[in-house]
Formats: C-alpha cells, sequence, structure tokens
C-alpha cells in the first residue's frame, strides 16, 4: 500500500467516526474527478451535480455504517458509474452541453508537440467519436485512460471477474480507434489519396462509410502513413483536460452534504420521543330521564262502587254522557207503549179457535234521537316539561407540540352548551 492509500485510508477512518474535516479532505480531493466523470457521461451539469452528491452522500453513509470499499474512491466511482447509467436510461440529461466543452486539450501529455496546432481539431475528433460509443464502453475507456484505473480497480467497480473486464475494455479501445482513424482520414487524408476521396465522395458520416474507410485503410500505404503521423486516439483522449464545475458548486455541495451528515447523526444519537398517552375516555352523555307515568283515565261505567257508583260514572262526570242516556231512555218508553197497545187488542188472548178478525192498523210511536257528537279539547292535566339540555361534548384533546422559544397562546374556547328552544306554553285544562 502506497502512501497516498495509506493516507486515504487514514482519512476513511476519521470520517467513519464523525471527523467532519477527513470527510472534507476526502470530497475536495476527489470532486473533480467525479464531476469530470458524471459530466461526460451524462453530458449534462445538472444531472452531473446530482450524481456528484449521492456518489458522496452514499459514500459517507457506507463509512458510517462500515460498509466502504478500500481504497474509498472505488466507492466513488462505483456509485457514480450506477447513478449515471440510471439516469441515461431514464433520458433525464434533455440538453447536453455543447461538444466544445469536452474537447479542451493539454498538450503537455502528446509525445510529439508539432501536433500542437492541430491539438484542437483532434480533440473534437476524438469527442466525435466517443458520441459513437455506448455508454457502457466509454466509461470503461473513461476509468482506464482519463481516471487512470488499473484492471482490478475496473473489476472492483463493475463487479465482474477479470476475464470479462479485460475484453470488454479491449472491445472498447478497438472501437474508438476505429471511429477515430475513420474520421481522422476523412477529414485529412482525402488530399493526399485519390481512391479515398472517390470512396467518400459526398456521403455522409455513418457507420456503413466507417467500415469502408477502415477496409481501405488495411491494403492503402497512403493512407497508412498518413495515419501513423497522427497520434494515437487513446492520447487525444488522455490529453482531454476536465471539466471544472461551475463557481461555487463544490463548496455549495459540500455544506449539503455535511449538513445531511449531522442531520443523520442526530437522529441516530437523539431518543425516540415518547409516545403520548391516549386521551383518556369520553364522558358517558347524561341519562334521560325516565318517562312521567300515564294520567290515570276516568273510571269506565259499571265499574266503582255498587249501583251508586256506576250511576255516578255514567252521568255524573262531565256532560258528554246525557244525550246517550236520553236516548236510551226515550227508545225504551217507546217499546213500553207498543207493547202496552198491543195487550189492550188482545194480541195475545185466544181459546185455541182463529177468529175472524180484521186487521187493525196500528200506530207505534218511536223517539228518535239523533247523537251529534261535540269536539271538545280536554288540556293535559300537567304543562309537557322541555326535553333535558344537551349534554355538553367533552373537550377537545389537544396535540402534543414540542416546545418553542415563543409560547403561542391558545384562543380555542369551549362552545358554549346548545339549550333547546322554548316550547309554547300549554292551554289551561278545561
Amino acid at each position: 500500500m502506497d502512501s497516498e492509500q495509506a493516507n486515504e485510508a487514514e482519512l476513511a477512518r476519521l470520517a467513519t467516526d464523525g471527523d467532519e474535516a477527513a470527510f472534507a479532505v476526502l470530497y475536495q480531493r476527489y470532486f473533480g474527478r467525479i464531476y469530470d466523470f458524471a459530466l461526460r457521461m451524462t453530458r449534462n451539469r445538472e444531472q452531473a451535480a446530482l450524481v456528484v452528491q449521492m456518489s458522496f452522500l452514499r459514500g459517507y453513509q457506507a463509512l458510517r455504517e462500515g460498509e466502504a470499499r478500500s481504497p474509498f474512491k472505488l466507492q466513488l466511482f462505483a456509485i457514480a458509474r450506477s447513478d449515471a447509467r440510471e439516469r441515461l436510461r431514464a433520458r433525464q440529461a434533455a440538453q447536453p452541453e455543447p461538444e466544445a466543452v469536452f474537447a479542451t486539450v493539454d498538450t503537455a501529455p502528446l509525445a510529439d508537440p508539432a501536433f500542437a496546432a492541430a491539438l484542437p481539431e483532434l480533440a473534437q475528433l476524438a469527442w466525435q467519436a466517443i458520441g459513437q460509443m455506448r455508454p457502457e464502453e466509454y466509461e470503461l475507456l473513461e476509468l482506464s485512460v482519463r481516471q487512470e484505473l488499473s484492471v482490478d480497480d475496473i473489476v472492483a467497480i463493475l463487479e465482474t471477474n477479470r476475464e470479462d473486464a479485460e475484453r470488454a475494455l479491449s472491445n472498447s479501445r478497438d472501437a474508438f480507434e476505429e471511429s477515430f482513424s475513420s474520421l481522422l482520414l476523412m477529414s485529412r487524408g482525402r488530399r493526399e489519396c485519390v481512391d479515398l476521396d472517390f470512396l467518400v465522395g459526398d456521403d455522409q458520416w455513418s457507420p456503413a462509410l466507417r467500415r469502408r474507410i477502415m477496409q481501405h485503410l488495411q491494403g492503402c500505404e497512403t493512407c497508412q502513413t498518413t495515419r501513423q503521423r497522427h497520434p494515437a486516439a487513446l492520447e487525444i483522449l488522455e490529453a482531454l483536460t476536465p471539466v471544472p464545475a461551475p463557481a461555487g458548486w463544490q463548496e455549495t455541495i459540500l455544506e449539503r452534504l455535511q449538513t445531511a451528515a449531522r442531520s443523520d447523526t442526530t437522529a441516530q444519537q437523539t431518543p425516540a420521543a415518547p409516545t403520548p398517552a391516549p386521551p383518556p375516555p369520553a364522558e358517558p352523555a347524561a341519562a334521560a330521564p325516565p318517562p312521567r307515568p300515564p294520567s290515570p283515565s276516568p273510571a269506565a261505567p259499571g265499574r266503582g262502587d255498587g249501583i251508586g257508583g256506576w250511576f255516578r260514572g255514567l252521568v255524573g262526570e262531565g256532560g258528554t254522557r246525557w244525550p246517550l242516556v236520553a236516548g236510551l231512555g226515550g227508545g225504551l218508553l217507546g217499546i213500553a207503549i207498543a207493547f202496552g197497545a198491543l195487550c189492550g187488542a188482545g194480541a195475545f188472548d185466544g181459546d185455541g179457535a182463529t177468529p175472524d178478525a180484521s186487521p187493525t192498523a196500528t200506530v207505534t210511536p218511536s223517539a228518535t234521537t239523533t247523537l251529534t257528537p261535540t269536539a271538545t279539547t280536554t288540556g293535559t292535566q300537567e304543562p309537557t316539561e322541555p326535553p333535558p339540555p344537551t349534554a355538553t361534548p367533552p373537550p377537545a384533546t389537544a396535540t402534543a407540540v414540542p416546545p418553542t422559544d415563543i409560547p403561542v397562546p391558545s384562543t380555542a374556547t369551549a362552545p358554549a352548551p346548545t339549550l333547546p328552544p322554548p316550547s309554547a306554553t300549554p292551554p289551561a285544562p278545561t
């Protein structure tokens, strides 16, 4: 383990114990690399910033939980790669940055400084070739060439075996070299090779044209010489300078991460708030008073103390029964008069023979009395009592609110009990 890895392991250990200064050192060491990697993967600054925040936040959480990889930078690149791929699948980076942002180069890594004047054009061609690659192909070039990670590091980031990683890395390098060489010959080799110029003609760049140019390159010495005079594709890729983040973004993201780390630490150290006791059950409503016993009904005729009681029950209480008595007496008197008339006529005399008798008209007076009921209003013996007032509802249970520096007075008052409307005064009993 070299000194840099030992220093990183010590910083990671301190950050695991909650040392914000150690975490800030790790953040400043890898912010530029993670941001440049995320920006070149997503092609959008806003998406790159989100990838950076997610990478360092999850990396810090892995440190606190003891699950971080060693070295810590592998953890960051693994999270950044996964998050960037997810955003690309969701097509969230709808507005890519201009290609000129990614094609800035540094002449220092080049072996031949004579191509310094042509380097900007070559960088444009290299980035155009990268745009034709799949994200899984380019990320291998980015990690191995520009981030200078070893095959073992790439195996740890991709979570694959070494053989698959080496084969995928080799295929990515070959695809990038073919695309760059084809673009280079199309822009700089047509003036030197007539056959190539005739092959290209007026065709636009396409994968089919790239294959035709590569087939021509294999049998054309002129084009092979032209290609050898220019740097290799991987050299141009290595010369691309990192794209810096906008001013203030690095400090702002670090502040957000530290705030989130403090909040997470506080949440782990603060005991859970006690569960408030349930409110007491509401008092049952006041029971309604039992119904009043019904008033005694007047005694029916024929019941009471002997004949006197019966007579008093018949005609003594109120005048409502007197017409009935008069009608009944008149009917009995008519029956008695008719019976007497029949007896006087000898209707009930006879000795066994039926005498010749002439029919005699008999007039039987009958007294008919028409009874007309009179509607009277009988007053209630006692006025009806109003229903009992509605029971006052129990007071609402106050919600537990954490204490504040400024007490807030309560303005809620209990509602007054609702009284029933006054009932109409009943009429006096008759």
